[in-house]
């Protein structure tokens, strides 16, 4: 429920005095729509969780599409916290500044980001049919999801938990528990061989990284039902042709 509307409802309907943390996700159609979201949220903490071709057809180019995603930046407070996504170099080249603490968040190696304050890196990385594995912080972590990506993804959860709060073994608990949400990458061991379940909804960076997980299914024949990427704009026959 992702627009300020549905932000809006969420905030009149479901918050309690008991609830400490509100996350939400802020989408957008045409720039403001961010900006509006943060007015009405006021967040204290933004994850910037990547940036590509998709809704390039709305906002006219990535550069445009950047701009609507940086006014949840600018809507930090001083005090505040942005985590990044540092594997998008799409989104860090573009990054200029931040008003706030900043953590980059690498995979492997420490990579160079604009004004990275910090930056959280994933190291010892294993890639396995059904799940996955690292260490951060020396702490090793084992996660049920498929994916490599989703690496990047928990470990931007995970930087969000310490800087609330949460002790380190807590953490760990709560990523060993993690379940993917319907139809998003989900494995299922089938009679006569497997099916990856990611339709309920796709973007470019999603799909390269969902296809790039059927190495590890070899030894099988592998079948693909792909209704194609709408949104891309003039992006739109070079992203399929890629993609294929």
């Amino acid at each position: 429920i992702n627009t300020e509307i549905g932000i809006s409802q969420t905030i009149l309907e479901r918050l309690r005095p008991q609830h400490h943390i509100f996350v939400a996700e802020m989408g957008a159609y045409e720039r403001g729509e961010i900006k509006r979201s943060c007015l009405i949220a006021r967040p204290k903490i933004g994850v910037l969780t990547g940036l590509n071709e998709q809704h390039a057809a709305l906002f006219g180019g990535l550069d445009k599409t950047f701009q609507a995603k940086y006014e949840l930046v600018t809507a930090l407070p001083a005090d505040g916290l942005l985590v990044v996504n540092g594997e998008c170099s799409e989104l860090v080249s573009r990054l200029q500044q931040a008003p706030c603490r900043m953590i980059g968040c690498f995979l492997d190696e420490e990579k160079k980001m604009p004004l990275a304050h910090e930056a959280a890196v994933a190291k010892n990385i294993r890639v396995h049919r059904d799940f996955l594995q690292f260490s951060y912080h020396e702490v090793p972590y084992s996660v049920p999801l498929i994916g490599r990506f989703q690496i990047i993804n928990v470990l931007m959860a995970i930087v969000v938990a310490e800087h609330l709060g949460m002790k380190r073994d807590q953490i760990v608990k709560a990523v060993s528990k993690l379940a993917p949400p319907e139809k998003t990458m989900v494995l299922k061991n089938m009679s006569r061989g497997f099916v990856i379940d990611d339709s309920y909804n796709v973007n470019p960076t999603g799909l390269r990284s969902a296809l790039l997980h059927l190495q590890h299914f070899d030894e099988h024949q592998k079948v693909i039902f792909f209704p194609g990427i709408l949104e891309l704009g003039d992006h739109s026959t070079a992203v399929h042709e890629e993609l294929g």
